[in-house]
């Protein structure tokens, strides 16, 4: 043990990285963190959890996720299943990403479209971060007038204490798709909601959204949502996510399960 000791710390001592937190001394503006301390980018210990999208190094995330549709308006399809694959590159304050979907239905086209977006996060102050990104929806299931589409997303997050933010933001999406039976203009949804760090390793918060729907028929659709995030280590997280649909005398209910490894 003591060989394989001092084996570390000369490997450590050659590496310039003296406290062993994964951040060269050149740029580890706190040289002396504790061992079992997480860290941000600059090599100082972080007070709270670092979610996902607020990630600033090099690092790779892959998320495999699962989830349940139940809708009432639709009696012979009340519970639609999916799932999905998604790829998140981060570095400096950037983000490129890109999800698969797959629908589990037999009498339908498995696939989903594809998304790849791009994101750039812009940290204002200590307490104050603006992202702004472009999308593109890649028209991977086959159906009949499917386009691609894309757009614009904007979002605002404000920590009013160290464990508690206040976020807003939306999405607008130039929708090129056609339909036969209804008219179809472009998507417009909004967002506010709060969220409150529990722990290091937990976050939930509680938002509202606004949705319009691509097609004129349809009415605004206004959900509840919910989400659990669970860092169960340094590679491994998780996250469970329930939208309830509300001012609606028709039940929507949906449920998402998570899980990521990051690749650092």
């Amino acid at each position: 043990m003591r060989y394989l000791t001092i084996l570390l710390l000369i490997t450590n001592i050659y590496a310039l990285d003296y406290d062993m937190d994964g951040v060269p001394d050149d740029i580890d503006v706190c040289n002396y963190t504790p061992f079992f301390d997480r860290v941000g980018s600059n090599g100082c210990s972080i007070n709270r959890l670092i979610l996902p999208n607020e990630k600033d190094s090099n690092s790779i995330d892959v998320v495999l996720g699962y989830n349940i549709s139940h809708n009432d308006e639709s009696p012979d399809e009340e519970d639609i299943y999916s799932s999905s694959i998604s790829v998140s590159y981060y570095s400096n304050s950037w983000i490129y990403g890109i999800k698969a979907g797959f629908l589990d239905k037999e009498d339908r086209d498995n696939a989903d479209d594809t998304t790849i977006n791009i994101k750039k996060i812009v940290q204002l102050d200590k307490s104050f971060r603006f992202t702004t990104g472009f999308f593109i929806d890649i028209p991977t299931n086959n159906y009949d007038g499917n386009r691609v589409d894309y757009g614009i997303s904007e979002a605002i997050n404000y920590y009013i204490l160290d464990d508690i933010s206040i976020f807003l933001g939306g999405q607008y999406t130039i929708v090129n798709d056609k339909d036969e039976l209804e008219d179809i203009h472009n998507q417009f949804n909004s967002y506010i909601g709060v969220g409150y760090f529990v722990s290091k390793k937990i976050y939930i918060n509680l938002y509202y959204e606004n949705d319009r729907s691509k097609f004129y028929v349809k009415h605004r659709i206004n959900t509840l949502n919910s989400s659990l995030f669970y860092q169960f280590n340094r590679d491994w997280f998780g996250s469970i996510k329930y939208i309830h649909e509300i001012l609606d005398e028709d039940l929507h209910n949906n449920i998402n399960f998570q899980i990521g490894y990051t690749f650092w």
